[in-house]
């Protein structure tokens, strides 16, 4: 699970880079720099953090399952399709957002759906 936080500290890199290049060569990839940062830096370590913190709460050891590592790549792709867009490397930004917006949505129910009996106890829905 230690490598999904790396990679969220990558894409912080990634937007200061995003933003020199802007700065620097006047090309209008500032935009890219701000979904390097939301999507694919806040979305990585928040959804990083919220498996491994559940697990740790839980008592159970924390491994990420199959479906977690799912989860990590989803956002992982999703937020590369979303900076990649507005960077212009794809040739449709509005589809890019549209794929990259879908599929971080699928990581974030993914740990709703994996997590569930973790992040609301049964024993609270009773009364």
């Amino acid at each position: 699970m230690l490598w999904v936080f790396h990679r969220g500290h990558v894409w912080l890199a990634s937007r200061f880079a995003f933003l020199g290049f802007s700065n620097t060569f006047g090309i209008g990839i500032g935009a890219a720099a701000l979904h390097a940062v939301s999507a694919g830096a806040m979305g990585t370590l928040i959804l990083e953090m919220m498996p491994r913190v559940a697990l740790g709460y839980y008592g159970g050891p924390i491994d990420a399952s199959r479906i977690t590592v799912v989860m990590f790549w989803c956002v992982v792709v999703g937020a590369l399709l979303r900076t990649l867009g507005a960077a212009g490397a794809v040739e449709d930004y509005l589809l890019s957002l549209l794929l990259g917006g879908l599929i971080c949505t699928a990581a974030w129910f993914l740990v709703t759906l994996s997590y569930w009996r973790v992040l609301v106890p049964r024993n609270n829905l009773a009364g």
